[in-house]
């Protein structure tokens, strides 16, 4: 379990993607979608996260557990594809979620008591 201070977020994927064993893409995949995740508490809510990871052979599930406020329900749900004829002109924000959409294979969240619960499901075939 690593305990994340805002600001650290980079040393914590640092140790983690050296923790994974998987394919490099889906090392990849993990590493972005956790520091969305981790970025977006870090922006939001402000509050001390916890990370704790579980492995099998061809799958990593991930659980980041933070003190802030709930999480928006329409971050749950998955995210229409891009556009196909991008604007000239694109807003700053609102990426993070379609993109954690687009790296997992699954995505959870619970709300208990004061807790966020988001689990991030990476699977993967030999």
């Amino acid at each position: 379990m690593f305990k994340i201070p805002a600001g650290e977020t980079r040393r914590v994927l640092a140790a983690l993607r050296a923790q994974i064993e998987a394919p490099p893409l889906v090392c990849d995949a993990v590493e972005i979608a956790v520091a969305e995740a981790l970025n977006n508490i870090n922006e939001h809510g402000g509050a001390l996260a916890h990370l704790n990871g579980r492995a099998g052979p061809l799958r990593i599930d991930i659980t980041i557990v933070d003190h802030g406020p709930p999480l928006p329900q329409a971050a749950l749900s998955p995210a229409a594809p891009p556009p196909a004829h991008l604007p000239t002109t694109l807003p700053e924000g609102g990426f993070g979620w379609p993109l954690i959409h687009a790296l997992t294979s699954e995505v959870a969240y619970q709300r208990i008591g004061d807790e966020n619960r988001l689990r991030l499901g990476f699977a993967w075939r030999a």
